[in-house]
């Protein structure tokens, strides 16, 4: 029970500093002028989409931990929805842990894929 507060407790601080991050706008060089412009099109809608699916997810999971912990406090002492409710919030766990090793393995092929940064090709 101890480990689960830990791995909440972590889990909650890195979702509040991701949203913290996430009015910043990234500005991104072009290559052709030389001159900076916002990310837009086609790649800023992927990029878009790739980050509120990962927030998303995020936020899910850390409702099902929520509405798991209810269902843990209001069971009353009945094994049956208290093993529903452990089986919610290991499941929002894995899931997380899912979305986690996800980004750490594009982050480890390449950060550019990890960022979603538009491709520069060489002339």
């Amino acid at each position: 029970m101890n480990i689960l507060k830990k791995i909440s407790a972590l889990l909650y601080v890195s979702l509040i500093t991701g949203i913290a991050r996430a009015d910043q706008v990234d500005v991104l060089p072009n290559p052709p002028t030389g001159e900076s412009a916002v990310a837009g099109g086609l790649v800023g809608y992927i990029v878009d989409i790739y980050r509120f699916s990962l927030y998303l997810g995020g936020f899910l999971a850390l409702g099902a931990i929520v509405w798991g912990a209810i269902e843990w406090t209001t069971s009353g002492g009945n094994p049956s929805k208290l093993a529903e409710a452990k089986d919610r919030i290991m499941s929002a766990i894995y899931g997380l842990i899912l979305l986690l090793a996800a980004y750490l393995i594009l982050f480890t092929i390449n950060p550019d894929l990890a960022t979603l940064k538009p491709l520069i090709t060489p002339k």
